[in-house]
């Protein structure tokens, strides 16, 4: 009975732990606003707007299906922010609008079971191969 039950706790705690995982990052304050050079996305942005990308420089992800005007783009450049506290337009054509970053610092305290599944994704991340 006691196995049982011991079973069944170690489930539940790796079912939480796996259900909170972040793999891609997106709740960490790693990702950063960029200019997006590529002529192909300069021709596809609205008028007063320039191509950017939302680039995580850790895990090497990003997305540059984005724009923002250059007054924002420059006042947001080399701020961390975390890519859940993106704030797009998504009413109007592709590529969608930029329209707020809430910056972050990565130093904010984190519960522990976040820090837990965090090392976790880390660690996950680690062992995964690189494309």
């Amino acid at each position: 009975m006691k196995i049982k039950i011991a079973v069944i706790a170690v489930i539940g705690l790796l079912a939480v732990i796996v259900t909170g995982c972040d793999l891609s990052h997106q709740e960490r304050c790693e990702w950063y606003l960029m200019p997006n050079p590529d002529p192909l996305w300069i021709a596809k942005v609205d008028e007063g707007y320039i191509p950017v990308c939302a680039r995580n420089l850790v895990i090497n992800r990003e997305n540059c299906d984005l724009q923002a005007t250059l007054e924002f783009a420059e006042g947001n450049y080399g701020k961390k922010f975390r890519y859940i506290d993106i704030e797009i337009d998504t009413s109007g054509k592709f590529p969608r609008k930029v329209s707020g970053i809430s910056e972050c610092t990565p130093e904010e305290s984190l519960p522990f079971w976040k820090k837990w599944q965090r090392a976790i994704d880390d660690w996950i991340v680690s062992k995964s191969p690189q494309a």
